[in-house]
C-alpha cells in the first residue's frame, strides 16, 4: 500500500478518535452545566422561599401580635388569677369569665400565611392563644371546668402576657 494512502487512513482514524473524544467531553461538560445551572436555581428558590418566610413572620409579628396584645388588656388580671388557681386547685368559690369582646379578624386574614412558616413552635404558639380566648368565651364559669383546662389555658395567657409585657396583667 502507498504510503500516502496509510497516512490517510492514519489521519481519518485520528480525526474520528479525535471527534469522539471531542463530543465525550462537550457531553459531560454539559451535563455539568446543566447541574450547576439546577443547583443555582434551587439555592435561588430556597433563599427566596426563606425571604418570604421573614417577611410573613415580620408582617406576623407587626400585626398580629398588636391584636393579641389588644385581646390580652380587655382581660381582667382577676380572671387570669382565677384560671390559675383552678388550675391548682385552690379557687375558691364561683367564678363568672363574663363575656370577653375578643377580635380574631388579623387571624382570620393570616391564618393561610402561617401555613407558609416552617416555623412550628411560632404557628403552635399563635394558634394557642386564640384557641384559649376562643375557650374563655365559651367558659361560663371557671369554678366548673377541669383544672388541666384551667392550667392549659393559664399557660397560654401567661406565656403571651410575659411575651407582649401586658402590663396590666403581670
Amino acid at each position: 500500500m502507498n504510503s500516502d494512502i496509510i497516512v490517510a487512513i492514519i489521519s481519518g482514524i485520528v480525526t474520528i478518535l479525535v471527534g469522539i473524544v471531542s463530543a465525550i467531553a462537550a457531553y459531560k461538560g454539559a451535563i455539568k452545566g446543566a447541574q450547576l445551572q439546577i443547583d443555582k436555581a434551587k439555592n435561588d428558590a430556597e433563599v427566596a422561599k426563606q425571604e418570604e418566610e421573614r417577611l410573613i413572620k415580620r408582617f406576623i409579628e407587626s400585626f398580629l401580635y398588636d391584636e393579641i396584645y389588644n385581646n390580652l388588656e380587655i382581660i381582667h388580671s382577676s380572671t387570669v388569677t382565677a384560671f390559675k388557681e383552678k388550675g391548682d386547685n385552690t379557687l375558691k368559690g364561683g367564678f363568672h369569665t363574663g363575656g370577653y369582646d375578643f377580635k380574631f379578624d388579623t387571624y382570620h386574614e393570616i391564618r393561610p400565611q402561617l401555613n407558609k412558616i416552617n416555623n412550628l413552635e411560632f404557628v403552635a404558639d399563635i394558634m394557642s392563644i386564640y384557641k384559649c380566648f376562643r375557650s374563655i368565651n365559651k367558659i361560663g364559669k371557671i369554678d366548673e371546668m377541669k383544672s388541666e383546662e384551667a392550667s392549659e389555658i393559664y399557660k397560654g395567657l401567661n406565656k403571651w402576657i410575659e411575651k407582649l409585657s401586658v402590663k396590666h396583667l403581670q
